[in-house]
């Protein structure tokens, strides 16, 4: 009874999992790696998920290990393209680096396990999953941007700044806090849109959320999160285009309108210094530097690709990850 009692409480492990997300600890010394402790949650949610299904019967084997028309299927595929990426790697240098092993091979088992466990739980829970997501994102931003103001005010270093004055939040650079929180943007514009909370604090709150979130994207200086937000909010408006209203519409350009206005009278100078060394050509020069790098690899080896930390070993300052499976995302 108890264990079943456990069983249906399993979904509360989602809740924190989704809430954690966002955090990752420093960690780099002690372990070699930094901690991310949503993934301290999958692990017992994978284990208590699979007991449960081998105590109940259900691990149909033989349905498993037929190859289907679903997203079992491309995950499969996604292994097996990694598995000959580390294939050529491997014959290319003789090795596979501890970057290899760490952030492809564990990023990989990490992020189907993750799938699996929001499928398994998450059913008929999507919204609260959403709410603990983005409640915990919009805490962390919110901290992040007073440690911000505090830098840019009186110099005081955190966590959340990097070098210069890049937004980082809790994840290990701006560029992968820039990609969460560009997500968490177009989530709460989606719920923003949708109508999900009908009370009017609610509302005002995802609104506010949602400029803060959009002042942290501009604030990581991350041009692949610029990127992000331009191509996939293009997408949600299309897709939202039944939900907006003139009304909503009028309102959306009045809080950018007023968000930039307080921004710029806050931050005015970080701001334009940000922009100016965004747009510094040497900065962009580098950039096409990487682009031309990554697409000579991808010519040499368009399929399997040499990028799986190769590209260091043949001379290259940067790690390009040029396999089919990344090419249109790293490039």
């Amino acid at each position: 009874m108890r264990s079943e009692a456990v069983y249906r409480r399993l979904h509360w492990g989602l809740y924190l999992w989704a809430a954690l997300l966002p955090v990752q600890l420093a960690t780099e010394r002690a372990l070699g790696f930094r901690l991310a402790l949503s993934d301290m949650v999958l692990v017992p949610l994978v284990g208590l998920l699979l007991v449960r299904r081998l105590l109940a019967r259900r691990c149909a084997i033989l349905d498993h290990l037929r190859f289907r028309a679903n997203l079992d299927g491309y995950l499969i595929c996604l292994v097996g393209v990694l598995a000959m990426g580390l294939l050529v790697a491997w014959l290319r240098v003789g090795q596979l680096s501890s970057y290899v092993v760490l952030n492809k091979v564990g990023g990989l088992v990490v992020m189907v396990a993750s799938f699996y466990v929001a499928v398994s739980l998450g059913r008929g829970r999507a919204g609260r999953v959403l709410v603990a997501l983005l409640v915990s994102g919009a805490a962390l931003n919110l901290v992040g941007l007073l440690y911000y103001a505090m830098w840019a005010y009186a110099g005081i270093r955190s966590p959340f700044i990097l070098g210069a004055g890049r937004l980082t939040g809790l994840l290990i650079d701006p560029n992968a806090w820039g990609g969460l929180v560009t997500v968490l943007l177009m989530l709460q514009i989606a719920a923003l849109a949708y109508g999900m909370g009908s009370r009017r604090w609610i509302r005002s709150a995802g609104t506010a959320n949602a400029l803060l979130l959009g002042v942290t994207v501009l604030l990581t200086r991350s041009r692949g999160a610029w990127l992000a937000l331009a191509g996939g909010g293009g997408a949600l408006l299309w897709l939202l285009r039944r939900e907006i209203t003139l009304k909503r519409l009028l309102v959306v350009v009045v809080c950018l309108l007023l968000g930039v206005g307080a921004l710029w009278g806050l931050l005015g100078p970080q701001v334009s210094r940000a922009v100016a060394d965004v747009l510094r050509p040497r900065t962009v020069e580098v950039r096409w530097e990487q682009i031309a790098s990554g697409l000579e690899h991808f010519v040499q080896s368009p399929v399997w690709g040499i990028g799986l930390d190769v590209s260091r070993h043949l001379g290259s300052r940067w790690i390009i990850h040029n396999t089919y499976v990344w090419f249109l995302a790293e490039m």
